[in-house]
């Protein structure tokens, strides 16, 4: 997804390093996560929020431009 490419170079750091800050067992694994274009895990979706240090409206507004979230009057339909 967009955004975690976005935070990884917000923070002007590899991909290596981030799959390492973020604990994934491999850079092949961590570049999975950053390309998906669908479900991402919890537990990973949390630890690039923390290490992002963007407040948490910031992080799911990133969010929120990818994917495209409708609106409640949408979702109600």
């Amino acid at each position: 997804m967009e955004f975690i490419k976005k935070i990884r170079e917000s923070k002007n750091i590899s991909s290596y390093r981030m799959s390492k800050e973020l604990g994934f067992p491999s850079q092949k694994h961590y570049a999975a996560f950053e390309d998906t274009k669908q479900a991402v895990s919890m537990d990973k979706l949390i630890r690039l929020w923390r290490y992002s240090g963007l407040s948490a409206k910031a992080f799911l507004e990133m969010i929120e431009e990818e994917v495209g979230a409708k609106t409640t009057e949408e979702l109600e339909e």
